[in-house]
């Protein structure tokens, strides 16, 4: 079922040999997942096969030497990564996504930023970590604290928000900082997702350029910020359609490739010498998590499908399409998540010996079903209330209103 590599919608030439070339390193993702885990951030050898596959620069805009491919491109680009490794898929995906946030950047910002190479590389932990004054320049002063910047290890650049004091209130910001003008105070040591480095890092007393600077308001729209002056389509969707639908991408190509492994368990794991496959519970297992995938895979490729279309009309988005986005990416990561916790509860101990790539994808789906966009009790509560329509609490991450249709 799941090993050809069909891909979703109506992709251009460009987008498939894109994808192609994105299902080349799939092996090499394999074969550095051992290392990737044990150095903890994404090793040289993948990151230089993914430069040459032009994995960075898909979304950079064509002005700039970039591909200027759509959504789909950075959807199945995640999905397909995630079958050779989900922690380095992971990194590796948010990478890609960052160099579409520095298309939102102002133009001259963007112009330096791709002056010498068609893509850039950027940590993004955008959860507000400390104050922000503005001085008399017009430059800002930041002092913060932010959590979870995925990719560190590998960037050249980080976005970072703090909140500064309006006349109207308080206001987050996008900050971009060269990466050596934060340090890390605390490494990534997890479970899982190793190769992430999605380290804690820390900067005091950070003077940063006006233009290096948006409020997360326009940063996160749809037509507030400066990509609108590029000719590409994805540069008038609002943040989140993207994010959500990469992060979605990913749990697919997870399960797909627990349910690649296991179907070899069903043949290579004998307990009391009698195949799996032998056995009626391990085919009934397989069944259900194979179809339990291929659900999740099916709602995953219509989110992308109702995604473009919405985006791609320019009308407008609410706040309640934004919720049902938000559901439909929880759905899918927990049916994942679920699939493959069926499947390796069926497997065998061999699955579980450190050699095994089993044993990674599932210590990684554990911890990325904990992701702060996928958590559960958080994630459903305020897009199930954003759905019906009930608005936004001030504990809501990023609430800032949508554009009315």
């Amino acid at each position: 079922m799941f090993k050809n590599l069909v891909l979703s919608g109506s992709l251009t030439d460009a987008e498939r040999q894109y994808l192609d070339r994105v299902a080349g390193l799939i092996p090499v993702l394999r074969d550095e997942a051992a290392a990737a885990e044990e150095g903890r951030k994404v090793t040289a050898p993948v990151m230089d096969a993914a430069v040459e596959a032009g994995l960075f620069s898909a979304l950079v805009p064509a002005r700039f030497g970039g591909q200027a491919l759509g959504l789909r491109s950075l959807t199945e680009a995640a999905r397909l990564l995630a079958r050779g490794d989900a922690s380095t898929a992971w990194a590796l995906a948010f990478l890609i996504e960052h160099n579409w946030m520095a298309g939102r950047m102002p133009i001259p910002v963007q112009e330096k930023l791709f002056a010498d190479r068609n893509y850039m590389l950027a940590a993004a932990p955008l959860v507000s970590g400390g104050p922000a004054t503005r001085e008399e320049d017009g430059s800002y002063r930041i002092t913060g604290t932010w959590r979870y910047g995925t990719g560190y290890d590998n960037s050249d650049w980080v976005f970072v928000t703090c909140t500064i004091q309006e006349e109207d209130g308080p206001v987050d910001r996008v900050f971009m900082l060269p990466v050596d003008a934060v340090e890390v105070v605390q490494r990534w040591e997890a479970s899982g997702m190793a190769a992430t480095s999605s380290h804690n890092l820390r900067g005091e007393d950070l003077i940063v350029p006006a233009e290096r600077s948006l409020p997360i308001p326009d940063f996160v729209s749809a037509d507030s910020h400066g990509g609108i002056e590029h000719i590409e389509s994805i540069y008038h969707y609002p943040l989140h359609f993207g994010l959500n639908n990469m992060m979605a991408g990913i749990f697919v190509g997870i399960a797909e490739a627990v349910l690649d492994l296991y179907e070899g368990k069903l043949e290579s794991s004998r307990p009391f010498g009698l195949a799996r496959k032998e056995r009626t519970p391990s085919r009934i297992r397989w069944a259900a998590a194979r179809k339990r995938i291929e659900a999740a895979r099916l709602l995953y490729f219509a989110t992308i499908d109702w995604t473009v279309e919405l985006c791609e009309k320019r009308e407008g988005y609410t706040q309640e399409d934004i919720g049902e986005l938000q559901l439909s990416s929880l759905t899918i990561a927990h049916m994942c998540h679920d699939a493959v916790n069926q499947l390796c509860m069926g497997i065998g101990s061999s699955a579980f010996a450190l050699k095994d790539p089993i044993q990674r994808y599932k210590r990684d789906i554990d911890v990325l079903i904990n992701h702060a966009g996928l958590d559960w009790d958080v994630v459903a509560d305020r897009a199930s209330r954003w759905s019906l329509g009930f608005g936004a609490e001030t504990t809501d991450w990023h609430s800032s209103p949508a554009k009315g249709k």
